[in-house]
């Protein structure tokens, strides 16, 4: 169906299949908690899975800014304007989706139903205790904070996420989607309908190939990764979402290996660790990178602009004017996965700028508590890493200084990179 402004979302619907691959276009990482917390949460209140993963869509932009990256408020709760100090939704220091999640539908209740919030996320941080008795998704527009084309907003990503067509078409959304299902699974089973029931270690052609069967298409079978890269036009550069990449030799001798796009770099493969298919970071500037391609009767998705990168100003922070953004940023919140980075970092003391690391001119960024490097010739995650004690930085005039950091960085990888083969196929 095509969902208009009137639409009524009471009454709850299962969240559609297609919404994995679309949010892990944008955030692969909590890609499957989203979907999972928004169909049990509106399981819960009577509501559309849909409409409300929408309306997350919306106020979040896809679940990438700042609002959500930094306190995972799904729904702009408690927001009056851009200056206004965000709540946390979950643990410190920057909540959980689910909990996130939580606090919208609790919100959605005073909307359409009852304003029992069941989940009890609102009336202890003073928001809440409302029943406005609305049955159609435009009744929201001009609400609080949101505009008049509050509700176009949300039935427009429903149509883009749940697109109706009279031919049925095999989307990149669907290829990922079907990527997803296998993540941490340690063998095939049925999904790899030509090889059968196998470990998907050593298997990654097979598993990008079985992404597209599944989804109804025929794929050439070949013997591996390069011959397959070799035989299809290949584009250099990053790989859209949905695509195929491929890599040579050099990457992974001697079959090379074959992965699955989800955007930014990202990729779904096996992994020879056992754990079976997940995530690897395959940029265009990885050793032995071929080039990418869509397969055939896939269709590309329609990414977003994402806008200007990320920039984030700890608040709080004596230096006025001093931000994180890039791999720097990646870093930090990567930290922030396990650990305070106050604790790790401190605050930083300045914007990235060039310097002279042990000979070699680098992007910097200086912290309290040490200095990160971006090395944009060696993989994620030894992208951006701190300075090692032992590290000269200094002036692009070559007067270097040891670093004083005084927080010694994991080593740098080796030369040879064999070592690291346990996490490739």
């Amino acid at each position: 169906m095509t969902y208009e402004r009137s639409y009524d979302p009471r009454g709850y619907r299962a969240l559609d299949d297609r919404w994995l691959a679309y949010i892990g276009v944008t955030n692969p990482v909590e890609a499957a908690e989203i979907c999972r917390a928004y169909d049990e949460s509106c399981a819960v209140i009577d509501y559309d899975s849909n409409a409300a993963i929408a309306q997350g869509c919306v106020e979040t932009a896809r679940f990438t800014s700042n609002r959500w990256v930094n306190a995972h408020n799904a729904a702009g709760i408690g927001i009056y304007d851009d200056g206004t100090p965000d709540t946390i939704w979950g643990p410190l220091p920057y909540g959980d989706a689910t909990t996130g999640i939580q606090g919208q539908c609790d919100l959605l209740t005073d909307y359409y139903g009852d304003g029992s919030e069941p989940f009890g996320t609102l009336a202890p941080l003073g928001f809440g205790g409302m029943v406005l008795h609305y049955d159609e998704l435009c009744d929201m527009d001009g609400v609080w904070a949101a505009d008049e084309n509050y509700s176009e907003a949300i039935v427009s990503v429903m149509n883009e996420a749940m697109p109706e067509g009279d031919e049925p078409v095999v989307t990149a959304q669907d290829v990922i989607a079907q990527g997803m299902t296998q993540v941490g699974h340690p063998r095939s089973d049925g999904f790899d309908s030509v090889n059968g029931d196998h470990p998907w270690a050593y298997w990654c052609l097979s598993y990008v190939d079985s992404c597209v069967r599944q989804c109804g298409l025929d794929v050439p079978i070949y013997p591996n990764a390069v011959t397959a890269g070799d035989s299809r036009q290949l584009t250099g550069g990053e790989a859209p979402p949905g695509a195929a990449v491929f890599l040579d030799q050099n990457f992974y001798w001697p079959d090379g290996h074959a992965a699955l796009s989800i955007g930014g770099g990202w990729c779904l493969s096996t992994l020879t660790d056992g754990t079976g298919v997940g995530q690897m970071f395959l940029p265009p500037e990885t050793v032995g990178y071929m080039g990418w391609a869509m397969y055939d009767g896939v269709s590309p998705v329609d990414v977003p602009d994402p806008g200007p990168p990320s920039w984030y100003e700890q608040p709080g922070n004596p230096n006025e004017g001093v931000g994180i953004g890039g791999g720097m940023l990646r870093y930090y919140n990567t930290i922030a996965q396990s650990l305070d980075p106050m604790v790790v970092l401190g605050y930083a003391l300045a914007n990235e700028e060039q310097a002279l690391v042990d000979g070699t001119q680098r992007t910097i960024q200086r912290w309290e508590r040490g200095v990160t490097i971006w090395q944009p010739e060696n993989e994620f995650p030894w992208d951006v890493v701190m300075a090692l004690t032992t590290s000269v930085i200094g002036p692009l005039d070559g007067a270097g200084q040891r670093s004083g950091s005084g927080h010694a960085a994991a080593p740098l990888p080796p030369e040879d990179p064999s070592p690291a083969a346990s996490s490739r196929s």
